[in-house]
């Protein structure tokens, strides 16, 4: 038999009601006997239990919500004798005096819901005492069908489906870079989401995330904004570590969430990722003796990791991975393409003590050996390998400046009178020299004093990548 959906909708939710869900379990065995009276009754307790799960997770009061008025709807949920009358009187705001006025403001329950509620509360008054009256499937049904409709649209604040929503709707309508209003967010749900539940408050952000169809790499910028705003709040107050733990913990064991591709996006995640599973640092290096061994290209969120390593002390690594580390890092400019580079070059970038490491331990001099042989090259050979890579010259040129080897090499390539050169290569370089001046005027004075040596003998004018030549046209 298919299961009724009632059956499927409590299986989705059993996590949110999982102290509830027997009630509706049980409601459900019931109409399958027949036996609707009793289907509807337990119905009725499970809706009305569930409004009261769902307040009594919420460790602690929300920030704009009067501590008095949250302490009292914790007593009176508590109530043993009448607890469901009320969750009644709390979603109705029936009878409340002026004193428990703020208590509207703790249950957000759309404005047609307490007419429907009343309506289906002298149905199951019905059920338990109105003997005349005939209770059929349907209503049983019909109840349901209401349950799964109301339970999604009451919220309580404080809850983390709410500031779930909060924070789907703010990455939707602003994208993952507002650091302003997802920092703001997330301040307020860390008031009220214990470390402990944070993995379940990251498990309904992806999946919620998921049904509004964004892609799988803007999820994972997701998870990666929300990791890197929690390590600013832990520079000002110690205790949101843990959430930065249970986010890494998260990130580690989901099946929807890879953890290459996070510490790609994010590097600096790599010290909690390792202090949680150790062997992932010999599985990257791993990734990387294959990729070098083979001169094939290398996932681009992988080398940024890999640079990242090399940032590292013996503290996180051991002396034989961080020896065998080195050794690769050297290695890394035989792999890199247009593909993978601008994470490397960002890298690289924001990170001069990297500059420093990577050139102490030879990848500079094998990256000006691999443009000087694949990159900027003359008539007979491949041009699709060069243009591929057209991006290298810059970024060395950028951190290394430019000798008398690449100029002269520039030279005698990008002159050539019929043109045959890689027009990529041409077009980044020239693009970089139009930007970069002091570096153009570097090129020039090596170009003169190779003129004036007799190594070269060509004019600036026959230059094709000449920026002031371009900017003439």
């Amino acid at each position: 038999m298919r299961p009724l959906e009632i059956e499927k909708w409590i299986e989705s939710k059993k996590k949110q009601y999982e102290n509830s869900q027997e009630l509706l379990i049980e409601s459900i065995i019931a109409y399958k006997a027949g036996a609707y009276r009793a289907a509807y009754i337990m119905s009725w307790l499970f809706f009305v239990s569930a409004i009261k799960e769902r307040f009594l997770k919420i460790p602690n009061c929300p920030q704009d919500i009067p501590e008095e008025s949250w302490k009292l709807v914790r007593k009176w949920f508590t109530d043993e004798n009448y607890w469901d009358f009320n969750v009644m009187k709390a979603l109705l705001r029936e009878n409340l005096n002026k004193e428990e006025k703020d208590i509207e403001k703790i249950f957000n329950v759309p404005s047609d819901l307490p007419t429907l509620i009343k309506a289906y509360r002298k149905y199951r008054n019905i059920c338990a005492h109105g003997k005349d009256y005939t209770i059929s499937y349907s209503h049983v049904e019909a109840f349901w069908g209401f349950i799964m409709d109301a339970l999604s649209k009451i919220t309580i604040t404080g809850e983390i489906e709410v500031f779930v929503d909060r924070l789907v709707e703010t990455f939707n309508k602003f994208g993952v870079d507002n650091d302003k209003l997802v920092g703001d967010l997330l301040s307020q749900a860390l008031q009220v989401v214990s470390a402990d539940s944070f993995q379940d408050f990251l498990e309904m952000l992806d999946s919620k995330l998921e049904e509004k169809d964004m892609s799988e790499m803007t999820r994972h910028k997701v998870f990666v904004k929300i990791y890197e705003i929690i390590q600013n709040f832990s520079k000002r107050d110690p205790k949101y570590a843990e959430y930065s733990e249970e986010l890494v913990k998260y990130v580690i064991q989901s099946t929807k969430i890879d953890t290459q591709v996070f510490a790609g996006l994010y590097p600096e995640s790599l010290r909690d990722i390792l202090s949680q599973r150790p062997i992932y640092a010999e599985e990257l290096l791993t990734l990387l003796e294959r990729a070098v061994s083979t001169e094939e290209e290398m996932p681009p969120y992988i080398l940024p990791q890999c640079l990242e390593l090399a940032l590292m002390d013996l503290a996180y690594l051991q002396e034989d991975t961080f020896n065998k580390l080195i050794g690769l890092v050297k290695k890394i400019p035989y792999i890199l393409t247009n593909w993978n580079v601008q994470w490397v070059g960002t890298m690289l970038s924001q990170k001069p003590e990297l500059v420093e490491i990577l050139d102490k331990h030879g990848f500079f001099d094998n990256l000006k050996r691999v443009i000087l042989d694949k990159v900027i090259v003359p008539k007979g050979f491949n041009f699709t390998t060069a243009n591929e890579r057209s991006l290298l010259p810059t970024i060395y040129i950028k951190h290394k400046g430019l000798d008398e080897d690449l100029v002269k090499k520039m030279v005698i390539v990008f002159s050539d009178k019929d043109e045959h050169y890689p027009y990529r290569v041409k077009d980044a370089l020239e693009d970089y020299f139009k930007t970069n001046t002091e570096k153009w005027d570097e090129f020039k004075q090596i170009f003169q004093k190779l003129n004036e040596s007799g190594a070269i003998e060509i004019s600036l004018e026959d230059f094709h990548i000449n920026p002031e030549k371009a900017d003439k046209k």
